[in-house]
């Protein structure tokens, strides 16, 4: 998702901001006093919540009103408190107004619920707390400056809230917060840690361009609707612990200097990573990609952990899982990772040598046994939902990573994966060398399947020539062979093996006097037999050789 919704445009920078108390909504939010201490001062925001609630409460619905106590545990009583309020909060509204700006003659009337919550270009001197408020209409914060902490956690935005361009320089804390519609941070500054934990946000989000300078906590925030965090700058720790993202997400271009956390984290759409810049670890164990997921040109600056990342997790055809031209700088782990649906593409790659991949279609025994959850676990697609070129382009490029790893036997499992693709690439022909090489010998891995390729055609000759040596031609008085069984064993084994000497030391006279037919069936023996000699060298090479 590159392209955002639309919102209002960012107020300019250069432009003189307001002190916050000439706004009357801010001092309507603090109606009983500022917090201008070090700590928050809890009561006095019991206070003033109580006020801003009853003020607010009045133009909820009967809908809203309902979600707001289920989401945030609001007591309901706060909300329907305007009737018996109203007269208090609005003597004490001109009151505060006249006090803290006393240059002004005539207080202006009590904002009105209906109306957006206009606090741009505001420069707020104290810590503003709005913990357990809730919004009835748009809030705008473009452009404003928060010199202290902001405490937004447990509020929520009935409406559209924008914080485009806004500077927190204090603790930004917006946990278990209810975004209900457009939520903007585009190009907002973080200096210090973020904190949106466990939020929900129901619409659109934005944060395109945002930089943040210390730690942001995303840890189970849930994202509904799309998601962008395209050009985002995260200087400090990125924590999306067990985040939920609904649909699209973009971290296109995005950068992650401190250690980027992405564990447990869900995708039911399609997430864009590309032209992203991770400088430290980066962590998706455990995460889930229900359809594609796109890393293209992605660097990664230090080791990256893929392990138990499910890819194609959803029942959609749309999956991908792409790697072009990435920079893996450090060590990568794809170990349990599943692909479900296609193999993931590595085109201009450049891989890290300590890079793992399972290499193999299920779990070992032994795994089972330590993790019962992985019974059902298929890491590769048998037959992918892919292109076979491209398929095979992908084990070519991981087949030559574990090559490098002095792996033969993950080497040579996709290396058989190789072949199978390229046994669908092509016509009937161009095809049909790689079709026998894996009918024959399972792509130079298997043993028994040569041997017994081999014990076929055995068969085959054994059956002819004893029907041949049991004929009235061939048992005749003079005809020297008291043993036929063992005749067309003994020949037939010969076509197979002609390297031993046998047939032209022992059985020369025998096989002279045998049918063109015959002798054209000990001819194909011989010729078929040399192949399969050579997979069954093949496999036992495989089985045997120096690991």
């Amino acid at each position: 998702m590159r392209d955002e919704t639309e919102a209002p445009a960012p107020a300019t920078p250069q432009r003189k901001l307001t002190p916050a108390n000439e706004n009357p909504w801010y001092v309507l939010m603090t109606l009983y006093g500022e917090q201008e201490g070090e700590q928050v001062d809890w009561k006095l925001h019991e206070k003033n919540r109580k006020a801003w609630n009853a003020w607010a409460g009045q133009g909820l619905s009967e809908e809203a009103r309902t979600a707001a106590i289920e989401k945030l545990k609001f007591e309901g009583s706060e909300l329907e408190a305007w009737p018996a309020m109203a007269s208090k909060i609005k003597i004490r509204f001109k009151k505060e107004f006249l006090r803290r700006n006393p240059g002004v003659i005539s207080a202006p009337e009590l904002p009105n619920c209906s109306e957006r919550i206009n606090v741009s270009n505001t420069y707020f001197a104290n810590t503003l707390v709005l913990t357990q408020a809730i919004f009835v209409s748009l809030g705008d914060y473009r452009g404003s400056s928060f010199k202290r902490g902001v405490y937004c956690n447990n509020v929520f935005f009935t409406r559209g809230v924008y914080f485009c361009s806004s500077h927190f320089v204090g603790v930004a804390k917006f946990s278990n917060t209810v975004f209900s519609h457009l939520a903007n941070f585009r190009s907002a500054r973080f200096l210090r840690e973020v904190d949106f934990t466990l939020s929900d946000f129901l619409q659109v989000a934005i944060f395109c361009d945002s930089q943040f300078l210390g730690v942001s906590d995303f840890k189970s925030v849930s994202f509904r609707q799309n998601a962008s965090f395209s050009s985002a700058r995260f200087e400090g720790e990125c924590r999306f612990v067990s985040s939920k993202f609904g649909r699209v997400v973009s971290f296109y271009r995005s950068q992650f200097g401190e250690i980027a956390n992405f564990r447990l984290s869900s995708y039911a759409h399609d997430a864009d990573f590309s032209l992203s810049s991770f400088a430290q670890a980066a962590s998706f164990r455990f995460a889930s990609f229900k359809r594609g997921v796109d890393f293209r040109a992605a660097t990664f600056g230090a080791s990256a952990y893929f392990v138990k990342v499910v890819f194609g997790a959803g029942a959609s055809r749309q999956v991908f899982s792409r790697f072009d031209d990435c920079l893996f700088h450090g060590p990568t782990s794809f170990r349990r990772a599943q692909f479900r649906k296609r193999y993931p593409t590595f085109a201009g790659a450049v891989m890290h040598d300590n890079t793992v991949f399972p290499a193999r279609f299920f779990p070992r025994e032994e795994e089972i046994k330590l993790d019962a959850k992985l019974l059902s676990v298929a890491y590769w697609p048998v037959n992918p939902d892919q292109d076979p070129a491209e398929a095979r382009e992908s084990c070519a490029t991981i087949r030559h990573i574990l090559a490098q790893k002095g792996l033969p036997e993950d080497e040579h499992f996709f290396f058989r994966r190789e072949m199978y693709f390229a046994g669908k690439i092509g016509s009937i022909w161009q095809r049909l060398p790689y079709l026998l090489f894996g009918l024959f010998s399972e792509y130079g891995y298997s043993i028994l399947r040569p041997v017994l390729w081999l014990l076929a055609f055995w068969a085959l000759g054994f059956a002819a020539f004893c029907g041949y040596f049991y004929s009235c031609c061939v048992l005749t008085p003079d005809s020297g062979m008291d043993n036929p069984v063992g005749s067309a064993m003994a020949l037939s084994f010969s076509n197979l093996f002609p390297l031993f000497g046998f047939r032209s030391t022992f059985l020369f006279d025998l096989l002279t006097k045998l049918p063109t037919v015959l002798k054209v069936l000990s001819g194909f023996q011989t010729v078929a037999s040399l192949p399969l000699l050579f997979f069954l060298g093949l496999g036992l090479r495989q089985r045997f050789r120096l690991r």
